[in-house]
Formats: structure tokens, sequence, C-alpha cells
């Protein structure tokens, strides 16, 4: 029987090849059939590196995630980066919080919550309602999310107005450093 013939795989490519591949969809695929991949989709991508290692002992960033995050019963005051391997934003990020972490070792610590690594990671990224790209202060267990540029020196200093008063040593005589 001829008649119209209505191949909805080659609408769906025709459809999406405009969105995803840059030109114009170019009719059928060859044997009618439909082939997956060429479009977007996050496991089409090599995963790209992860930005803070658990292994790198070096960088003076600790992962944290859901398991391990601190609470008010942390004994330190913690600077977090909540990022993305595959987010932009986040790669470009990362001098700038190796920097703050090595500037900051010794009185606050700096942690990574990969938001972008699993399911559940991602979870609990939407629970705390923050993005990837998003730097908080968390003092006994209250967590201030940072609002400003994504650079050293800002971060630093919002860091640092976050440190209790209780724990800033008054410095008045030579003798007091000794």
């Amino acid at each position: 029987g001829g008649g119209a013939h209505f191949d909805p795989f080659t609408m769906f490519e025709q459809f999406f090849a405009q969105d995803h591949m840059g030109g114009g969809g170019g009719g059928g695929m060859p044997g009618g059939g439909f082939q997956f991949g060429g479009g977007g989709g996050r496991q089409q991508h090599r995963p790209a590196e992860d930005l803070y290692p658990k292994q790198d002992k070096s960088s003076n960033v600790v992962r944290l995630g859901k398991s391990k995050f601190p609470g008010r019963d942390s004994k330190h005051l913690w600077m977090i980066v909540y990022y993305d391997d595959n987010a932009r934003e986040c790669a470009e990020a990362k001098a700038s919080v190796l920097k703050l972490a090595k500037g900051l070792s010794g009185t606050i610590k700096v942690g990574a919550v990969n938001c972008g690594s699993n399911q559940r990671e991602q979870a609990f990224c939407e629970q705390k309602r923050v993005q990837p790209n998003t730097f908080s202060m968390v003092v006994d267990g209250e967590e201030h999310i940072y609002e400003g540029e994504v650079r050293t020196k800002p971060l630093h200093e919002f860091a640092m107005e976050h440190v209790p008063y209780s724990l800033v040593q008054q410095v008045n005589r030579v003798d007091h450093v000794q």
C-alpha cells in the first residue's frame, strides 16, 4: 500500500537535530531507523576530571557530602564550596578555592561537595537549596551562604567575618604572643 507514511523517529530526529547539532535536520536516518547518541545528554560526555579528588591531600580541600558534612558538633570552622565537575564556572573557580584553602589552612577548613557526582549528592545539594559554585561558611552547624564575587580576597574576608568573636584572640602586648 502506497500513501503517506508517518515515521515518528524521523520527526523526532528532525526536531532535535536543530536544537542539539547546530544545523537543520536533513531527513530520515539511513534505513529509516533511529540511532541513539550524538545529541545532548550527560552520559554522552567523557566524565570530567574531579576538581577536588579525595586522594589529593596537598590541596588542603577536604571532600565532603551527605555522609560527611560538618554539624553542630564539628570542632572546626568550615568554608564549603558546592561544585559540579561538568560546570565551567566551577572549574574556573578552582584556582581561587585552592589559594583560599592554603591561606585559611590552620584556622578554617575548606570542604568541597560535588553536587554532580551522583543522585544522592545532587539531592543533598537540592535539600540545602544550593547550586554548584555556591560558597558558604558553617559555624556551629549553621550555614551562611556567600553572595559575592568568586575571588580569593572577598571569599577570605567572608570567612573571617564569620569567625565567632569568642575564638578571636586579643593581642595587646608582646607577652601575649609568646
